[in-house]
């Protein structure tokens, strides 16, 4: 090997290093712009009080993901959002709908869905059934690649 030949895939190393670093820098900043209550994951009862726990779970009950929803028209333990929720969770591409993993979606059909849906107050923790996504209608290619950026 020349020393040539040995410079050039260092550079190409580190161009693709800086690729990767600038991508997931970026997943990490619309991640976080994304999130209606700017916050991760609560870190206090106090900020727990304002948001709803929700987990994603499989028919199974397997847990894939746990998000906290939050909204800026109510505040306060135990105040009642159910109307809030269930228009953001009916509404495509709204702040919930972008939260469901990755191949699946929001299965209305589901008893313990429609039974959750009922009652939903900030504070609390609710479990929501997703089903899994027919391969047909999955996305593919870069549209995947950018809703798996996004919402991870």
């Amino acid at each position: 090997m020349s020393p040539h030949l040995t410079k050039k895939h260092h550079t190409v190393a580190i161009v693709i290093i800086c690729c990767l670093i600038g991508v997931f820098g970026i997943s990490l900043f619309t991640r976080q712009g994304n999130l209606q209550s700017k916050q991760l994951m609560p870190h206090t009862q106090k900020m727990l009080a304002n948001h709803v726990k929700v987990s994603f779970v499989t028919h199974r009950g397997r847990l894939l993901k746990t998000y906290y929803w939050s909204t800026s028209h109510s505040q306060g333990r135990d105040t009642d959002v159910t109307d809030i929720f269930n228009s953001d969770i009916i509404e495509p591409n709204s702040g919930i709908n972008n939260h469901i993993p990755l191949d699946y979606q929001f299965d209305q059909t589901d008893l313990k869905n429609i039974k959750t849906l009922r009652n939903v107050r900030l504070g609390s923790a609710i479990t929501l059934v997703v089903a899994k996504i027919d391969p047909a209608d999955r996305p593919t290619g870069f549209s995947r690649l950018i809703k798996w950026l996004v919402s991870g």
